[in-house]
């Protein structure tokens, strides 16, 4: 099983689940800024990652997490449309 390299940002509304949100994402990606965090993951890690944070998102929260691949030629720069699975979105 291979790591991927992930990138997962989130946007929380009340400042107490925010501090628990942190706290769980820091125990598997580093953080890159505020709450922007990378690292390197297996399936099984991205899978306890989402499973510590179901328990402090809410519908009003919102979060993406991205995979990254290194061996991507693609050069986006603006809004570009998802036409693939690469990353995962949830909020309004």
């Amino acid at each position: 099983m291979s790591a991927s390299r992930i990138l997962l940002s989130y946007d929380i509304t009340r400042p107490t689940r925010a501090i628990r949100a942190r706290k769980s994402v820091r125990s598997y990606l580093d953080h890159l800024q505020r709450s922007v965090y990378t690292g390197l993951a297996t399936p099984p890690i991205q899978k306890a990652l989402l499973e510590s944070l179901e328990g402090v998102m809410t519908s009003q929260d919102r979060w993406l997490i991205a995979v990254i691949d290194t061996r991507a030629q693609h050069l986006l720069l603006g809004k570009a449309p998802n036409h693939d699975d690469t990353f995962a979105y949830w909020g309004s």
